[in-house]
């Protein structure tokens, strides 16, 4: 599950980078991740606490440190 989350994450962002290249990349990755996990969440209930561990991990692991330099998660504005 981690692995296809991550996968399916980056696979959203690279869409969305050629639509709107102006966006910081981890934002877009920000955003796929919960666009991802609140769409598993509707269709597949079932997998709702797998898709937290994933969905967990893939922001510790890639975006810990973007999320610090914003001043953490109030000051993050998705576009």
């Amino acid at each position: 599950v981690v692995t296809v989350f991550s996968d399916s994450v980056d696979s959203l962002c690279k869409m969305w980078v050629v639509e709107r290249a102006e966006v910081d990349s981890e934002k877009h990755l920000l955003k796929a991740a919960i666009t991802l996990g609140l769409f598993i969440k509707k269709n597949s209930p079932d997998m709702k606490n797998a898709v937290e561990v994933a969905m967990t991990g893939f922001i510790n692991n890639r975006l810990t440190n973007w999320i610090s330099e914003q001043g953490g998660w109030v000051r993050i504005r998705l576009v």
